[in-house]
């Protein structure tokens, strides 16, 4: 066989290797950035989960305060606990602070003083 067929022959078969192998490595290329841009969107998804969860949260107790001031007025001990939770745990402060504030002055309470950093660097 020429030299010069032989050439041609293995510049064919380097040719058709090297295309499929190009094929191949740039298929896994694009499936792994499939996947990447799959993670990054469940990624994203979570955190937005995540950042309304923590705002349920924070509603959730919220209300259990205020339900525990208008009705049980007299439970000083859970109010406290719910509103140091609401207040300094959760960083609330909506409208309940008002309600929270009334309740003290009410019931002629000493205002705690995790309420009143908060209340002080709201200022700030």
């Amino acid at each position: 066989m020429p030299e010069w067929a032989v050439t041609i022959i293995v510049a064919l078969i380097t040719a058709i290797f090297s295309g499929g192998l190009f094929s191949i490595i740039l298929y896994k290329i694009q499936q792994k950035d499939k996947k990447n841009d799959t993670l990054a969107q469940l990624n994203n998804s979570l955190a937005q989960i995540n950042k309304e969860l923590k705002l349920n949260k924070k509603d959730l107790v919220r209300l259990q305060l205020i339900v525990m001031i208008a009705n049980f007025p007299d439970d000083e001990h859970e109010i406290m606990t719910i509103a140091e939770n609401y207040f300094n745990v959760l960083k609330g402060n909506w409208y309940a602070t008002s309600f929270f504030k009334s309740w003290l002055k009410d019931r002629d309470l000493e205002t705690p003083m995790w309420f009143n950093d908060i209340q002080e660097k709201a200022l700030k």
